[in-house]
């Protein structure tokens, strides 16, 4: 009988074991399964059509119809269509060729683009091509130049709360006095908003306060005339973060001084970030005697120049006190 009793707890034992083992491979496939039909795929937006959207690896350079077919991967990488069906229409109809985004998808069909189906859509922050405003660090602020020159069309700024939630705001010029925005405030944790905000406005306006410097949309359409688009101190804005490896003061349509000597370049920078600031807007203002010009790796800077010394730049007087001839 003990015998008896022995074999059959045994055997109970046994089978328990084997049943614990099933049910942990099950859960082990369950999340396979899981994340193949909950991928993530990170890239830029290349096009945007009524029912899908193309996402790449790369950052497009220029127009995916303008690059030869036998061409693409090496210029695209990872390429997939994701019908968005699914996704909500104010975020589709927000999104802007060239910005950074993750999409939650299923099962991709092998093919090149690759098909799927997007599940969710969420922007990521783009370290490269974003003007970040992150409590007190601020990158890329030279995009903004770009934008005012009108060397890009496409601006997107991004301000983090102060618990750390990012906040996008996008702009693209789409003629004169008509700017389309996107305030894409999903995943402030502590915000109401759940899809991002669509208008259309007349302007960017900038002044400054104390020590900051403020970018607004004027003239929008929506419950709010004016969209604040970045707060930074006005030394980042005035001398953007980048390597300068020349200045060029022109003067009634003549140079009156150029050097390439870091010293000399340090010099100049230091004093226009030094120098006394004030509003142009209540000051009555000979025309400018020419340009001051700081040469960059990512963009030229240039400033209204007198010969007084002082600069105009933003909106800003500064009493830099540049008079390279005394």
């Amino acid at each position: 009988m003990k015998n008896i009793f022995s074999f059959i707890l045994l055997l109970i034992i046994l089978i328990g074991c084997g049943t614990s083992q099933n049910n942990t491979n099950g859960s082990q496939q369950g999340d396979a399964d899981g994340e193949k039909e909950h991928s993530t795929m990170s890239g830029y937006v290349a096009k945007v059509e009524d029912n899908r959207i193309l996402l790449i690896e790369n950052k497009p350079t220029e127009q995916l119809s303008e690059i030869d077919p036998e061409n693409l991967y090496e210029e695209a990488g990872n390429a997939i269509y994701f019908n968005i069906e699914e996704i909500k229409e104010s975020m589709v109809s927000s999104l802007i060729i060239g910005e950074k985004v993750a999409i939650e998808h299923g099962a991709v069909n092998e093919s090149y683009p690759g098909q799927s189906t997007a599940t969710k859509i969420s922007r990521l922050v783009d370290e490269n091509y974003d003007v970040i405003a992150k409590h007190t660090e601020f990158n890329n602020t030279y995009l903004i130049d770009l934008f005012f020159e009108q060397k890009y069309d496409i601006l997107r700024t991004v301000q983090y709360t102060t618990e750390g939630d990012p906040i996008f705001t996008m702009v693209k010029r789409e003629g004169a006095n008509s700017y389309f925005v996107s305030v894409d405030a999903s995943q402030d944790n502590f915000g109401a908003s759940e899809s991002p905000t669509l208008l259309t406005c007349t302007s960017i306006e900038s002044y400054s306060e104390e020590n900051d410097m403020n970018f607004m949309l004027v003239g929008c359409d929506g419950e709010q005339n004016e969209i604040a688009l970045l707060s930074a101190p006005v030394e980042e804005i005035i001398v953007p973060n980048q390597t300068y490896s020349k200045v060029t003061i022109n003067a009634n349509e003549e140079v009156i001084y150029e050097s390439e000597n870091e010293d000399e370049i340090a010099e100049i920078i230091d004093k226009i970030k030094s120098g006394k600031k004030q509003s142009v807007i209540a000051m009555s203002l000979m025309k400018p005697d020419g340009k001051l010009v700081l040469h960059g790796d990512k963009t030229e800077v240039s400033f209204d120049y007198y010969l007084t010394g002082a600069l105009i730049r933003h909106n800003l007087y500064i009493e830099a006190g540049i008079t390279p001839n005394e």
